[in-house]
C-alpha cells in the first residue's frame, strides 16, 4: 500500500507540472555489462579492421594503424559487451577516454553511415558523442582518419541512455517520465 500510495503522490506531481522541467537530472541508465569497458584485461568485443593490431596494453586497448583508415570498431549492440540493443529513436552517449600518439585520427559513431567525431589529442582526454540510434543492431564506436605511423590508446568506454535536457522525473532509480 505505501509503493501506491508513493507511486501515485509522484505521478500527481508530474502530472501537475506536466510540461516543466521537473528535475535538473542528466544522464541516464549505463548499458555496459558488468566489468567491460575498462580493459582491464584483454581487448574485450573490439576486432581490428583490415590488418590494423588490437592489442592490451597495460589495461588499455592499443590500436595501431597498418591498413584500413577506421581502425578498430566495436558494435553497441547486447552481444558486444552492452546489456542490450540500442532502442532506435532513443538518444544515447558514448563517452571514451582516449589518446593518439600523433596525427589527427577522430574517434566516432557511426549510425547509418553518418557519423559523429570526437578529435583524439597526444594526452588522455574524455570524449562524448550523443547521438540518436538507426539501428538496434548496426551502430558503432571506431576510429576515423586514423593513418599511417598512427596509435591510439581507449583506456575507458561505456555507452548511456540520455536524457540531455533534463526533464525527467526519477523514482527509485528508474525514469518515470521523460518528455
Amino acid at each position: 500500500m505505501k509503493r501506491l500510495t508513493t507511486f501515485l503522490a509522484i505521478f500527481l506531481f508530474a502530472f501537475a507540472l506536466q510540461g516543466q522541467t521537473v528535475l535538473t537530472y542528466q544522464g541516464g541508465t549505463s548499458l555496459m555489462d558488468a566489468g567491460k569497458g575498462t580493459f582491464d584485461s584483454g581487448t574485450e568485443s573490439w576486432a581490428a579492421l583490415g590488418t590494423n593490431t588490437i592489442e592490451n596494453d597495460d589495461g588499455a586497448l592499443k590500436i595501431t594503424y597498418d591498413s584500413n583508415m577506421e581502425g578498430a570498431y566495436i558494435q553497441l549492440r547486447s552481444i558486444r559487451d552492452i546489456d542490450r540493443d540500442l532502442t532506435v529513436g532513443k538518444i544515447y552517449k558514448v563517452r571514451a577516454r582516449a589518446k593518439i600518439n600523433a596525427g589527427a585520427a577522430n574517434l566516432a559513431v557511426y549510425t547509418s553511415g553518418f557519423n559523429l567525431s570526437s578529435a583524439l589529442t597526444t594526452n588522455y582526454e574524455w570524449h562524448e558523442i550523443i547521438f540518436t540510434a538507426t539501428s538496434t543492431n548496426a551502430n558503432s564506436l571506431k576510429l576515423r582518419n586514423f593513418g599511417a605511423t598512427e596509435i591510439v590508446w581507449i583506456d575507458e568506454w561505456y555507452i548511456q541512455e540520455w536524457y540531455p535536457d533534463g526533464r525527467v522525473l526519477m523514482y527509485d532509480g528508474k525514469v518515470l517520465i521523460y518528455e
